[in-house]
């Protein structure tokens, strides 16, 4: 159940992968208690301090929590919320999870929630970039779509001289 089957873990076959679980969940236990150990090098990441404050199971002293981009977050944050005796807001879109790569579960899909409240018109873009998403939304299985403001229009020329530019990290973006 910690080893998620995606990506090339999918062309595993079965017969190796009771055996492939067991040896990979033994080397993390290996490594995590390495890295909680005072006295080891093994260095303990931001996602290694997270989880060892959650595990001593605080309780956070506010009336309510809003986590903002929800979609991205991952399993410690989620379980650390859904044990608070507070009001928690998620603020996230499911279609636009993009942390997978670095555990996050798409909140959007796993909590429950008494009330839940969609998105139905944006301030951000006109009623053309709105139906375009709106045709991906539709194929996507999804029946809220958005509207956009219509005081914005596309500017069509601003599409005139397109090119791209690959960037391999978040600093090569900036």
């Amino acid at each position: 159940e910690h080893i998620p089957l995606y990506g090339k873990l999918t062309a595993v076959p079965d017969k190796y992968l009771e055996y492939l679980r067991q040896g990979l969940v033994h080397w993390a236990n290996e490594i995590w208690y390495k890295m909680i150990d005072p006295n080891d090098t093994t260095p303990l990441g931001h996602n290694g301090y997270l989880k060892m404050w959650a595990l001593t199971d605080p309780k956070l002293p506010f009336d309510f929590v809003l986590l903002d981009e929800a979609q991205d977050s991952n399993a410690v944050v989620l379980d650390l919320l859904q044990k608070q005796n507070i009001q928690v807001v998620y603020v996230g879109d499911k279609y636009q999870q993009i942390y997978a790569w670095r555990g996050a579960v798409n909140a959007m899909e796993k909590i429950n929630t008494p009330l839940t409240s969609q998105l139905s018109y944006s301030f951000r873009f006109g009623p053309n970039i709105a139906e375009v998403a709106n045709h991906f939304l539709t194929l996507l299985g999804e029946r809220n779509l958005v509207k956009g403001d219509p005081r914005k229009t596309l500017m069509s020329n601003c599409f005139a001289q397109t090119h791209t530019v690959l960037c391999r990290t978040n600093f090569g973006v900036m």
